[in-house]
């Protein structure tokens, strides 16, 4: 009895020194945000306790950037990669692989050269593998990158159900296209198929991602493609819309793999025809059903998509992959239901397979069954973000302050929250996409950002600059940047959205329901003077430079500005350090102090988070993009495209919109 209890007891000590479950990289697994938290807290006692290990300290990182992405996670990369330096070989796999990979300070080129590294000193580490077939594939060495994955798929094959979804989505477009597709789950494996498999070689397959960064792949398709004397090869990055366009002008058929939804805001939808997992981009009428009809009846895989015999982490993976077979699915089926098709059941009963395996069983449903599709929501029950996520980017504006407006004391009434930073494209788009998952397309046109011609807008004297320089902050579309260019209903509409995403989340604080909208003009001066009293700016004041000549907001510095000359010459001559500061010129003195100092890139918009925020915590309240306020036609805070005077926060600019200078951020109130 005495050995069978020690035995029992050594088992358990064994199980306590089990580690946590090793990292899976999403491809592979699929997991719900909590998990990727627990995960993240386990790998972090690991690696910081007394026996912390390379590999801990690795699956602490890439935990940590997981548990921020999908779950409730609000991780410094940098700052875990800098504690685990101590522990890390400078020349091992881990520490160089965590350089490429989270270190974004980086240039590109010592990113790869980190990769190239931690494939040489650990060639069996297949983690390092998708970076490496993005790496040759972006330097034209297409057998290198075909090698790589098939490396890849014998170390940790990719699951079954994706290798079905990428075969669908090969299979189902025209001769000889030209594939454009976003993401790793529906690129790497469409490769692999191709060239392991010999699977549609007739197909071009380019990812958007790579052609829109990188200038060396852009140019290797721009040639294989008759593109070689294209504009954009000049650029360091570019928009999709950019992208795309210059790819309509090649001869190949283009399909835009439907991952790609998010785009179609920005595109025209009269050249988009749904044809199965790609919108086929054409100029000329392409008959759809036809297209859709001969993929689901004859060259689509459906084994698996009817009858998954999977339940595991691989097999969420295929089951997140495929609810976009689900537009492709209902417009058919609404035909094969008007036609009278003998088969409008078996393909109603694939598609709520589907969307039962997704979680959103209810919504196809309704668009299955109803007569009409009436939605009195915006927001589904997978909106691509969480209440914590948005909570954590508002900022509490405390009560107490008195301010000056219209030459009027006021104070706050009522306690309430202001967005931290101006709502960026990336926020937006997952309010367009969720809105395109549920076909909610009259509300889509209301919301779409309109086209712009970016460079059309910048003053002459910047006429010969070369565009790369001009985009040096990237472009106006870029993620991080503000969402421009949209109507005064269109920001109602996504405050509605978020009201609704927020409220509908189970895990809310407290519970309680909240309301987002737009600010009225006393909460956004309120929130905008940070706390002080006959201030101009955000900052403070008086002027817009700190005491180097750096501009503290992004404005166009090349209008003439609503400052007497005199108080900028003194500011000006304030800066001099040396005697010969003092002996130039006031002018000179300006120009020299803008060429040291103040080359900041911003000619258009910059990055939401970008320059220093106010004393309440809020970023760019001034410049950037002028912001709406409540009240339809008014913009406070001034833009990128204006003088510095209207970046004071008591300057108020009517505007029609939508308008290209503006955007916005929104309030949050409790209900309760």
């Amino acid at each position: 009895m005495r050995f069978l209890l020690m035995g029992i007891w050594l088992i358990s000590w064994q199980l306590t020194l089990a580690y946590p479950d090793p990292f899976v990289d999403v491809m592979r697994a699929r997991h719900d945000g909590d998990y990727y938290d627990r995960q993240a807290a386990e790998w972090e006692l690991e690696a910081t306790g007394d026996c912390g290990t390379e590999d801990a300290w690795w699956n602490y990182c890439k935990t940590a950037h997981y548990s921020n992405l999908f779950g409730s996670g609000d991780y410094e990369v940098l700052a875990i990669i800098e504690r685990a330096k101590p522990e890390l070989d400078p020349a091992g796999f881990v520490y160089n692989y965590l350089h490429y990979a989270f270190v974004n300070t980086l240039d590109q080129e010592q990113r790869w050269q980190h990769l190239l590294t931690a494939h040489e000193v650990a060639p069996e580490r297949y983690e390092a593998y998708p970076g490496l077939a993005g790496y040759y594939e972006v330097h034209g060495m297409f057998s290198d990158r075909n090698r790589v994955l098939r490396a890849m798929h014998q170390a940790e094959p990719i699951p079954a159900g994706v290798m079905d979804y990428n075969f669908n989505q090969l299979a189902g477009i025209p001769a000889n296209s030209l594939l454009i597709t976003t993401g790793d789950a529906d690129t790497y494996p469409s490769w692999l198929l191709q060239y392991d498999y010999s699977l549609r070689p007739d197909v071009m397959v380019v990812n958007l991602s790579l052609l829109e960064n990188y200038p060396t792949y852009r140019e290797i398709v721009f040639e294989k493609l008759k593109l070689e004397e294209h504009e954009l090869l000049a650029a360091p990055s570019v928009s999709s819309a950019e992208v795309l366009a210059a790819l309509a002008e090649q001869q190949r058929p283009i399909a835009l793999a439907v991952t790609a939804q998010h785009l179609i805001p920005q595109l025209n939808p009269e050249h988009l025809f749904l044809i199965g997992l790609a919108f086929q981009y054409s100029q000329q009428a392409v008959n759809n059903l036809q297209e859709l009809h001969a993929n689901y009846q004859h060259r689509w895989r459906m084994e698996r998509l009817r009858q998954p015999l999977a339940d595991d982490p691989g097999q969420r993976v295929a089951d997140g992959l495929n609810q976009n077979y689900l537009p492709a699915l209902i417009e058919l089926h609404e035909h094969y239901q008007s036609t009278g098709h003998p088969q409008t059941m078996d393909l109603r009963a694939v598609a709520l397979r589907v969307a039962e395996r997704a979680g959103v069983a209810e919504n196809v449903r309704t668009y299955l069954d109803g007569p009409t599709i009436t939605l009195p929501r915006l927001a589904s029950t997978s909106p691509g973000i969480r209440a914590r996520q948005i909570e954590r980017s508002f900022v509490r504006i405390p009560l107490g302050s008195i301010i000056h407006l219209d030459e009027q004391r006021i104070a706050s009434s009522k306690s309430f929250s202001m967005q931290e930073t101006e709502v960026s494209n990336a926020d937006y788009q997952l309010f367009l996409e969720d809105l395109l998952r549920q076909r909610l397309f009259r509300h889509i046109d209301t919301a779409s950002m309109g086209e712009v011609n970016w460079l059309s807008l910048l003053p002459d004297s910047l006429a010969d600059w070369p565009v790369a320089e001009l985009y040096k902050m990237g472009t106006p579309t870029a993620d991080r940047n503000p969402v421009l260019n949209i109507s005064h209903r269109a920001a109602e509409l996504y405050a509605q959205w978020l009201t609704e995403v927020y409220n509908q989340d189970s895990r809310r604080r407290d519970g309680r329901n909240v309301r987002f909208r737009l600010p009225t003009r006393i909460e956004w001066v309120y929130a905008a003077a940070g706390g002080r009293n006959n201030v101009p700016y955000p900052w403070g004041g008086p002027y817009y430079r700190n005491a180097k000549g750096c501009y503290l907001s992004n404005f166009n510095s090349l209008l003439p500005q609503d400052v007497s000359l005199e108080a900028r010459q003194r500011f000006i001559e304030s800066m001099a350090e040396t005697p010969a500061d003092r002996a130039l010129s006031f002018e000179e003195l300006d120009r020299k102090r803008q060429a040291e100092n103040c080359d900041d890139g911003g000619w258009l918009t910059v990055p939401v988070d970008a320059y220093f925020p106010n004393d309440y915590g809020l970023y760019q309240m001034s410049g950037n993009a002028a912001e709406m306020l409540a009240e339809e036609g008014q913009t406070v805070g001034g833009s990128w495209m204006d003088p510095a005077h209207f970046m004071q926060i008591d300057w108020l600019e009517e505007r029609s919109l939508p308008h290209p200078s503006t955007g916005f951020r929104l309030v949050m109130e409790y209900l309760d």
